[in-house]
């Protein structure tokens, strides 16, 4: 599963901007939750032809809605190009990090 990173252009542009402010503010969004509601939905849908979603993986806002489900589900593996921090209350002390490879990209 592939979430996009944000485009203040797009018909939800202005949502992701907020979005992007209250994760640097620690704060935990309704988009985080709303990406675990559609995660769990198709989840129960390849369930149904005995098949999960065992990769994720996003940029920048993507990056933070990737890593965000592989903390909450735990045979889920994230992958993230330049990701948005998580908030503090996402972050749990004994996840398995290894669950989680971020590649940050360098300008110049």
């Amino acid at each position: 599963m592939a979430f996009v990173g944000t485009d203040a252009h797009a018909e939800y542009g202005m949502q992701d901007l907020k979005t992007n402010v209250k994760l640097l503010n620690g704060v935990t969004p309704p988009q985080l939750q709303e990406a675990n509601a559609y995660f769990q939905s198709m989840q129960a849908e390849l369930a149904k032809s005995g098949h999960e979603i065992s990769y994720v993986c996003g940029n920048s806002l993507g990056g933070a809605l990737s890593n965000s489900e592989a903390v909450q589900n735990p045979q889920v593996k994230s992958v993230t190009i330049n990701p948005a921090l998580l908030p503090s209350d996402i972050v749990v002390d004994d996840v398995d990090s290894s669950k989680i490879t971020n590649y940050i990209s360098r300008n110049g």
